[in-house]
């Protein structure tokens, strides 16, 4: 009997000492679940609030990329218009019957050039004249057509300025590809992209008469390079045509810009925001003044480990 019940005390002690560990083995699987929880939860929550701080600081570097640019376009644009209604040659461009006159009109155009150190080229460009006038003298329109030649987005397919500005009175940007008439330039020089600059004449020329600005695509790219994001992504400023003004990569400048991603911001009809895009993040801004837009783009990954 006694046998027995040593049995039974034995049998039951083992289960409460097993009851004992089952319950200290289930306290620390969950303790261990609870520690595990919390790390992936504090780990997911401090990396989103990382990435919010870091997606506020490219807004901010964002922002004041298209201040710095946009507001260098506004004051060559408002000093053309400006040049413009203070000359009184330019009103005489078409009665050129005479070199002298030429010559002021080059003359004020020289003067009128230095004042302002991105400009590479200041232009009288006309319509309905057989030559282009320049601050470094008088061009024939054909050798100056083959010169300077833009590209349109189907196709990068090349167009004159003239060819430019018919299709579009009131265009303010156009991308050229200068093509040097002498093969002695170097490599950079052959393949130096420039944005050309239009802005509308007095009434009296009806909208023909263009002064225009050439802008060296590495002047306006040093700009985006001088912000952090250059470090791990690219910024871009297109066009609305989808044409890459200016890129903070050079060898992107003579490419089209991506057509999904651009429908996809101009969908949303806000003026800067943020998203993912395929493998990138994406934040944009579209210029307060122009039909242009800044964009950023950083690699997903890149991002996520910042």
């Amino acid at each position: 009997m006694k046998i027995h019940e040593n049995r039974y005390i034995k049998s039951i002690n083992k289960y409460r000492l097993s009851s004992v560990f089952s319950k200290i083995f289930i306290s620390y699987i969950c303790i261990i679940g609870m520690v595990v929880f919390s790390s992936i939860f504090t780990y997911y929550y401090m990396r989103n609030i990382l990435i919010e701080k870091e997606t506020e600081t490219n807004k901010d570097y964002l922002n004041y990329l298209v201040r710095i640019v946009d507001g260098e376009f506004l004051h060559l644009q408002e000093s053309m218009y400006g040049f413009l209604q203070r000359s009184q040659n330019i009103t005489k461009i078409h009665n050129i019957n005479n070199t002298y006159t030429q010559y002021d009109i080059v003359s004020e155009l020289s003067q009128f050039k230095h004042n302002f150190e991105s400009v590479d080229k200041c232009l009288l460009y006309s319509q309905e004249l057989g030559f282009v006038l320049s601050d470094a003298g008088s061009f024939d329109k054909q050798f100056f057509d083959q010169m300077f030649v833009g590209k349109k987005r189907d196709g990068n397919k090349e167009i004159t300025i003239q060819q430019a500005m018919e299709e579009n009175p009131n265009l303010q940007f156009i991308p050229v590809i200068k093509k040097p008439f002498d093969s002695s330039f170097d490599e950079e020089d052959k393949n130096q992209q420039q944005v050309i600059m239009l802005t509308a004449g007095l009434n009296y020329s009806t909208n023909k008469d263009r002064l225009v600005f050439l802008l060296e695509e590495k002047s306006i790219r040093s700009i985006l390079n001088n912000t952090n994001i250059v470090s791990y992504g690219s910024v871009y400023i297109v066009d609305d045509q989808l044409n890459i003004l200016s890129s903070s990569k050079p060898e992107e400048v003579f490419e089209s810009f991506d057509q999904e991603l651009m429908d996809t911001i101009k969908k949303r009809q806000v003026s800067m925001d943020d998203l993912f895009y395929h493998d990138h993040f994406v934040v944009y801004q579209k210029s307060n003044y122009f039909d242009l837009y800044y964009i950023t783009m950083i690699p997903k990954k890149t991002y996520l480990t910042i």
